[in-house]
């Protein structure tokens, strides 16, 4: 049976973390059939995409929409009418791969690896020949003398050497111009997606969930951190954002590198689209219990200010817009425009909207939303959801799931009455006994260094945040004004609350 797949789809669903909100791009559906295919690598040439296909055992090519064979002779099938996989040279139309995985340009045409066939295969002039490889082995060589292990990642240089992800043997392998295969690295666990920018070669070493850079043979890693091997020898994984070194992925297999630098990665295992930007780890898009697509990403790359993503689950192929969303009420100039921006980048705050409007007060409801935001953004599996019973929340108040969650969580229990009280102003003595209990419960150092003897209110506040105050005064999280008062009753703006929030989160490293 066909099954439509959609390019240039986007589900925006902020509540149910299927798309980080501060990426709101046009939505727009065009019909495409890959007849059940399995969509593993793509390119784009000017406006043709190419897209290699794991299930069909195929390379597509698309233009204006339209996708046709370009090569591969798939009218092979077993008697459940799957395609037989095999590996022979031939005419495009005539000849056969076993799993083939990503293609990139080379030399006059295009080579693209054969992963279950352990060998890279060169398309040029309608017909498909062997480039390198041709046995499972790990040998350097001339042509298909080389031996390589399940070949999945290409990339090419501004020289048009062609770089392998070796990714059977751990290994980088290269393939230049005149065919000879040559080892560059080794030691990795199972590298699969490569990208070439800027004279250093970009690997997504998926056994150990890790993103790194090789350049002039040294080996860094940007983001990521597998640990050790477990009893089973097995690298750790998860789904966390913030510093790139305490990012965690599971097992992602593609990436792609824009002209100012940041990282767009196939977050695999998560079903995720991940962004390494300014040292920092952020999450654009991630499955969802009502999106059909984005399910296992694998193939990315980008396109102008956009990414285009391949799921080899679902044979989508999915466009993102990767632009910071603009406020019309936030000026560059603003004391609190830095704060706002890195707000939308973490997905702490949304940008749906048009107007920011900084100078309104924050509400109960939206602080708590932040909050929620920034334990997603910890732990990209936790459902913002519960079942805690506050007075006034029903299943039709729009921050009900926030507001369950944050009961669950321990951070809100509701007022004298019960009540959540999500349209109410937050006060400032709320707001730090929240992020306080925010702390606690996570079990990070939330010891209250200092007194409030230096503020004339001080000590008026409430005997339930004055250990939370103490500790935000401390830590500098919150200031008292001019005339030495520290106005623990007193409201937040929301561009104060934003500020706050990101200050507090670069403070204890998230």
């Amino acid at each position: 049976m066909k099954r439509s797949i959609l390019i240039l789809f986007l589900v925006v669903a902020l509540l149910t973390g299927a798309v980080s909100a501060a990426y709101i791009p046009t939505v727009e559906y065009d019909s495409l059939d890959f007849d059940g295919g399995m969509i593993s690598g793509i390119w784009l040439d000017g406006s043709t995409l190419y897209a290699t296909d794991i299930q069909n055992k195929v390379v597509w090519c698309m233009e204006n929409g339209e996708p046709e064979i370009f090569a591969g002779d798939r009218t092979y099938r077993d008697i459940n009418g799957i395609v037989i996989a095999d590996y022979f040279d031939a005419e495009v139309d005539k000849a056969r791969f076993m799993e083939p995985w990503a293609i990139v340009p080379f030399l006059d045409g295009w080579a693209v690896s054969d992963a279950s066939a352990n060998t890279v295969r060169y398309i040029v002039d309608g017909k498909v020949m062997t480039a390198c490889g041709e046995e499972k082995g790990f040998s350097d060589g001339f042509c298909t003398e080389a031996r390589l292990y399940h070949p999945t990642g290409l990339a090419v240089d501004d020289d048009g050497l062609a770089y392998i992800a070796d990714t059977g043997n751990g290994a980088i392998r290269t393939l230049d111009t005149e065919g000879n295969v040559r080892t560059v690295y080794t030691g990795l666990a199972e590298p699969t997606g490569l990208c070439w920018h800027d004279g250093a070669l970009y690997i997504a070493e998926t056994g150990r969930s890790r993103i790194l850079c090789l350049e002039d043979g040294e080996l860094t890693v940007l983001a990521g951190d597998g640990g050790e091997k477990d009893e089973y020898g097995v690298y750790g994984c998860g789904f966390a954002d913030g510093p790139a070194a305490s990012a965690l992925f599971e097992h992602p297999q593609g990436l792609a590198v824009a002209d100012d630098g940041t990282v767009y990665i196939a977050d695999t295992g998560n079903g995720a689209i991940r962004r390494l930007m300014d040292g920092r780890v952020s999450t654009m898009a991630v499955t969802a219990e009502d999106d059909l697509y984005l399910a296992s990403p694998q193939g990315i790359l980008v396109s102008g200010r956009n990414i285009l993503v391949s799921d080899s689950l679902t044979g989508a192929i999915l466009e993102f817009d990767t632009s910071i969303h603009e406020f019309q009420d936030v000026s560059e100039t603003d004391w609190f425009a830095p704060s706002v921006r890195e707000a939308l980048i973490r997905g702490i705050i949304s940008g749906e909207d048009n107007n920011f409007r900084p100078d309104d007060p924050m509400t109960r409801a939206d602080f708590v939303e932040m909050l929620a935001n920034l334990q997603r953004s910890l732990d990209g599996s936790t459902v913002i959801n519960g079942g805690f019973q506050f007075t006034d929340i029903t299943d039709e108040t729009p921050y009900a799931a926030i507001a369950r969650w944050s009961g669950d969580f321990g951070i809100i229990t509701g007022k004298d009455t019960g009540e959540f009280a999500g349209e109410e102003p937050i006060l400032r003595q709320q707001m730090v006994a929240i992020l306080y209990r925010f702390i606690t419960i996570s079990e990070m150092d939330n010891v209250p260094v200092g007194d409030l003897d230096g503020f004339s209110d001080g000590y008026t506040t409430s005997a339930y945040a004055q250990d939370a105050m103490i500790w935000a005064v401390g830590r500098g999280i919150i200031n008292g004004f001019p005339d030495g008062t520290l106005a623990p009753f007193g409201g937040a703006t929301r561009a104060q609350a934003v500020k706050i929030i990101v200050y507090f989160m670069d403070m204890y490293g998230f």
